[in-house]
């Protein structure tokens, strides 16, 4: 489990871009979305020290390395990562009991998820 889970968000807008949210620190960004594949480039960022404990390095490697998504019958958003590496897991941040069918990462406005679990293999 990620410490202080709010702190590790993203939204995707409906124009190809990403807001990043990594401990402490803010990144902008564009994903494409193709089926159920997806890329995220990272762009700007700030580059805060968040503190021995953050982890807002290693979650922005992983998400550096996303290739696919899938969003599950509860709402859930996977994170595959490239190269097999594991994957990572959201939940809706603001809409508790969201229905699968209200949730899609090409809908129109932002969706927005929190970290929940780290990949599901070590990386570091």
């Amino acid at each position: 489990m990620v410490p202080a889970p709010q702190n590790y968000t993203l939204t995707f807008a409906d124009d190809g871009t990403v807001a990043i949210k990594a401990d402490c620190n803010q990144v902008n960004g564009s994903y494409v979305l193709d089926g159920e594949a997806l890329t995220i480039e990272l762009g700007a960022a700030t580059m805060a020290f968040c503190g021995e404990q953050s982890m807002d390095q290693i979650y922005l490697g992983l998400l550096g390395r996303v290739s696919g998504a899938l969003v599950t019958e509860t709402g859930d958003l996977r994170l595959g990562l490239s190269d097999d590496a594991g994957q990572m897991q959201f939940t809706p941040y603001s809409a508790p009991g969201i229905a699968p069918h209200d949730i899609s990462l090409d809908t129109q406005g932002s969706v927005s998820f929190t970290h929940l679990t780290p990949p599901t293999t070590d990386l570091v």
